[in-house]
């Protein structure tokens, strides 16, 4: 800092202050010379005077003064409180016996009590002392916590229109608290006042109360100067002048003072010095009780200095600072200036108050007769005030509205404006939160003055981006396929499933489901990214159509049928079917899968009919009975007479035996031997089998005439062995 002395300060005015400053309240008034009248000789009267300056009760104090208790005894009231507290510099209490001390808050008292309120308080038939705690004047109480006693040793009446000399003494070293009056100590107690009255807190107020009631007196305190002065050195600059005064000292009291180089007067209370080189002045008191004290004071000389300094710089959350000037010499006046700053308060005072960055002087004068100056610059840094934004990170179908905040931290009272160009607001802008419906880019804006804004923006996306479902069933429900599986394809990354049907057997939760029940079935899927959700439904039918067999009455097997078809089959129910025929006992020849399968033995046959659309099924059991009273009569048998070779005439081609009304093959199938042989008119052998056959001459080979044939025949029925015929046919 820049410190610039004067040796005149034309625009500075000098004054010194002797008295000290106290606040007056109710019906104190200050009469001068340090004396306060704290009530008139008027009846219901209170009045308080507080020191402006607090007493440290971790440091001793030895507080000297004068009372007038008034002019009438026998129907003069109510007394003087001298009182420590916390209670602020407007404290007042009650009136009467309550002495303007009656219902405060936390203090400690030492009452003067000039009235004998025998019923109300407990007080002894003489003007008395006692010390009380918060509020409290009744002697019988907790709050009485030392007396009462008599106030003068040798007289029970102070009401003599005297001024009384007091004298309190603290020691927090021994925590002693004793009490003078007219130089005899009549009052003392061990007492913590810190801790015990005060909660720990070691800075109080302190000063006087009195009051009137129906009987009243003129009540007043006079102090000494520079009461609670702990110091005795001064500093003076050089051609200034420093008033000495003895702390407490009463200035009825003597005086001697020493040297008197540059001093006033050597028996005055309060000399002045004005010496030109810094000198020791010793004093030698004796107070009004003939106590001798002796103290010396430093009267240093040196050129006055001032110091400026800021508590800090301007910013947001310090929008105005305090600048503070120190002076080597106290009792200086103080004046602020600035180019290009600004003031709030303070401007005569060593400490000022600013909200503007700039260039600051402090101009300082003691006495009109020394000055000095000092300089320093506030710089102001607004960056502290930043918005801190938060909320909705995106909108989905799970939050399809959001919220967006912001704060600035330290900074209560900002104001915010929000705006958006895409985006849609919902409810105020003004607020610190809103809450927003749609995708877009938001912006706040944060003031708290002309200085302090910010700006921030925020990009909310969205995602309502709905899943894609579908559903598939390869086949229906039926008597083969008894249960089936649905089966969903999505797109969702993270899908959630839920699904809805009447036969729902297992998977609800998963894409695929396996259902036994006909019916719609639904799938609704949920995206668990952003809550969007879609749904699908399939039908599934369901076949359980059964076919139903019946087999009617049946051929008998015998030696003439060996071989018969299963008749009389039907399948009703069933447009589409299939048959499967099986015998454990029984012979089946053909048609195993047909309706008229064909069988060579007797026995049980067992039918499955299957729908070939449902799966289900029916079976039938039927039996084939044998015919053992069938025989056949081999001499039946009947031989052609006549074979045809001729160019168109077929109507007897072959030559072979028959037997009307059987089949070819079943009258072989009857026949175990069968030896035939030919011959031509010459007896010559021409053809010759052994198994049933059919003899079928060419015109090429053969010529017409007559042929001669012989046949040896045997059966499986009738009994027949080596049947044996002969005859001739003609080939034309």
């Amino acid at each position: 800092m820049k410190k610039i002395f004067f040796s005149i300060f034309t625009f500075f005015s000098f004054s010194t202050v002797f008295g000290q400053a106290y606040f007056l309240n109710g019906a104190a008034i200050a009469t001068g010379n340090d004396c306060y009248q704290l009530t008139p000789a008027i009846s219901t009267q209170n009045g308080t005077v507080w020191y402006a300056d607090q007493i440290d009760l971790n440091q001793p104090f030895d507080l000297s003064f004068e009372m007038l208790l008034g002019y009438i005894d026998v129907n003069g009231a109510d007394g003087i409180c001298f009182v420590l507290h916390t209670q602020g510099t407007t404290a007042i209490g009650a009136t009467g016996g309550g002495m303007g001390y009656l219902n405060f808050g936390t203090s400690l008292a030492v009452e003067f009590d000039t009235y004998q309120n025998f019923a109300d308080y407990s007080d002894p038939t003489y003007d008395h002392i006692a010390i009380q705690s918060n509020g409290n004047v009744n002697h019988n109480l907790a709050g009485n916590l030392a007396g009462p006693v008599q106030m003068n040793a040798t007289n029970a009446n102070t009401e003599d229109g005297q001024n009384h000399p007091v004298r309190i003494v603290w020691e927090p070293s021994t925590q002693l608290f004793s009490v003078y009056f007219e130089c005899v100590l009549r009052l003392q107690t061990t007492i913590d006042i810190t801790n015990s009255i005060f909660g720990g807190q070691n800075m109080v107020n302190w000063g006087f109360t009195a009051g009137t009631g129906g009987l009243s007196n003129i009540q007043t305190v006079c102090l000494t100067p520079d009461i609670l002065n702990t110091t005795n050195d001064v500093t003076i600059c050089p051609g200034a002048a420093a008033v000495l005064t003895i702390s407490g000292a009463d200035v009825n009291g003597t005086f001697n003072w020493s040297p008197t180089t540059a001093l006033s007067t050597s028996t005055g209370a309060s000399p002045v010095a004005n010496p030109d080189t810094s000198t020791t002045y010793h004093v030698i008191y004796t107070d009004l009780c003939g106590i001798i004290s002796e103290q010396d004071f430093i009267v240093t000389v040196e050129p006055l200095t001032i110091d400026a300094s800021a508590l800090s710089d301007i910013n947001c959350a310090n929008p105005q600072t305090t600048i503070n000037s120190v002076s080597n010499i106290n009792g200086v006046t103080f004046m602020w200036i600035t180019s290009d700053g600004n003031f709030i308060s303070g401007t005569s005072a060593f400490s000022a108050t600013v909200n503007s960055p700039g260039f600051y002087s402090i101009l300082t004068d003691y006495q009109g007769i020394c000055q000095a100056m000092d300089t320093l610059t506030i710089v102001a840094d607004y960056s502290d005030f930043q918005i801190i934004t938060g909320g909705t990170q995106q909108l989905n179908c799970n939050n399809p509205n959001g919220s967006l905040s912001a704060m600035v931290n330290g900074f209560p009272n900002a104001a915010f404006n929000w705006t958006t160009t895409n985006g849609t607001i919902n409810g105020g802008s003004t607020t610190p939160s809103i809450n927003v419906a749609d995708a877009g880019i938001y912006v706040v804006n944060a003031t708290l003055n002309n200085n302090c804004f910010d700006t921030e923006t925020i990009t909310v996306p969205a995602n309502f981006d709905i899943p894609t479902v579908n559903l598939s069933c390869f086949s229906g429900l039926n008597c083969i396929t008894q249960s089936v599986s649905i089966s969903s394809a999505t797109n969702a990354t993270t899908p959630a499933y839920t699904w809805t049907g009447p036969g729902i057997q297992s998977g609800q939760s998963t894409s695929t489901i396996t259902i036994d029940a006909a019916g719609t079935y639904a799938l609704t899927v949920t995206d668990n990214v952003n809550g969007c959700e879609s749904s699908a439904n399939i039908s599934v039918a369901e076949n359980f159509t059964i076919p139903s067999v019946t087999i009617g009455v049946q051929d008998t097997l015998s030696c003439l049928h060996p071989v018969i078809p299963i008749l009389n089959v039907v399948v009703n129910n069933s447009n589409d079917y299939s048959l499967a025929w099986s015998t454990i006992d029984g012979f089946l020849v053909d048609g195993i899968n047909g309706i008229n399968p064909n069988v060579s033995a007797t026995g049980e046959y067992f039918v499955i009919a299957t729908d070939n659309a449902s799966g289900c099924t029916d079976s039938q059991i039927i039996f084939i009975p044998e015919s053992s009273s069938s025989q056949f009569a081999i001499d039946l048998v009947q031989y052609p007479t006549i074979v045809t070779v001729t160019d168109g005439d077929l109507l007897n081609p072959c030559w072979t035996p028959f037997l009307p009304g059987l089949a070819q093959s079943e009258l072989y199938s009857l026949l175990n031997t069968f030896d035939l042989k030919i011959y031509n008119r010459w007896g010559e052998l021409i053809f010759e089998t052994s198994t049933p056959e059919m003899f079928c001459p060419n015109k090429e080979e053969f010529t017409q005439g007559t042929y001669f044939y012989t046949l040896v025949l045997s059966s499986v029925c009738g009994g027949v062995e080596n049947y044996q015929v002969s005859g001739t046919f003609l080939v034309k």
